[in-house]
């Protein structure tokens, strides 16, 4: 089995309540979703979720999604998933 190929998915979903926080208040929650498929036809879901903007170390939604594509995902793309060594 290989993972051959990934979606990066960026959400934005309304809360039914206001959160409020130190570094903010939403009404909503990003999200930035991760979807592998195999060649077998399997599929994996994972996902980081993001409050209020960016962190305080200054990570935002899209710069997640941009350490996936560009970093991250070209070392899983095409090796078994199994071979950690």
């Amino acid at each position: 089995m290989k993972i051959e190929r990934a979606e990066v998915l960026l959400t934005k979903v309304p809360v039914t309540r206001t959160h409020k926080m130190a570094s903010g208040t939403t009404s909503y929650q990003e999200n930035v979703v991760l979807k592998l498929f195999t060649d077998e036809g399997e599929v994996g879901l994972g996902e980081a979720p993001h409050m209020v903007g960016f962190s305080g170390a200054g990570e935002t939604q899209q710069s997640v999604a941009s350490v996936l594509k560009e970093y991250l995902l070209p070392q899983v793309l095409g090796p078994p998933p199994l071979n950690i060594a």
